[in-house]
């Protein structure tokens, strides 16, 4: 006579079967990557041309840049991309969940005619408030910003007119008390100060 004998696997109490350990990981990975993909696809994208910027090197495109960065603040964030070409600028006021985004070929100038800088005069105050007022980009009192790509950033701090006159040359970058700032891959040339 067959006896088959079968036996019974008898798994400690605070234990659980392997396939739904593995489902229960597997399902928490899945949706993590879900919750990360649609972090990254979410962001609203304002390209400065949309906003009339012109890259030829000689419009000044302040405004347009600026009203990008207001839509794309006023969206709840996202990015301001800069596409190929150069976009002329004076001050834009950078704010807070804005990444502007320099693709490969762009370059923001600065401009070089000191009067289309504004004086900004900081609340906080500081020993910086000796030096020029004047910044390309500006921001106080911001989070989450970032600038980013392949592109470049040019002062144009070795114009004529700021060697001439150095006491009004404007910074590149003035942040004050601003959290979170990122620079990533973009080349910064020709700084004013």
């Amino acid at each position: 006579m067959n006896v088959v004998q079968h036996t019974k696997r008898i798994l400690p109490a605070n234990s659980k079967p392997r396939n739904l350990i593995s489902l229960f990981t597997t399902s928490r990975i899945c949706i993590l990557i879900i919750l990360i993909l649609s972090k990254t696809t979410d962001a609203q994208v304002f390209d400065i041309t949309g906003y009339g910027a012109v890259g030829n090197g000689t419009t000044l495109n302040t405004t347009a840049i600026q009203n990008a960065v207001d839509a794309c603040y006023n969206a709840g964030g996202g990015i301001v991309n800069v596409p190929s070409g150069v976009f002329l600028t004076a001050t834009i006021f950078l704010k807070s969940n804005v990444e502007l985004h320099l693709e490969q070929g762009a370059t923001i100038k600065g401009s070089s005619v000191v009067s289309d800088y504004p004086d900004v005069i900081p609340l906080v105050r500081s020993y910086a408030d000796n030096y020029p007022q004047r910044s390309v980009f500006y921001a106080e009192g911001q989070h989450n910003i970032s600038i980013t790509g392949d592109g470049k950033f040019d002062g144009n701090g070795t114009s004529v007119s700021f060697l001439l006159d150095a006491s009004h040359k404007p910074y590149g970058f003035r942040f004050i008390s601003c959290s979170n700032i990122k620079y990533m891959s973009v080349t910064l040339i020709n700084s004013g100060l």
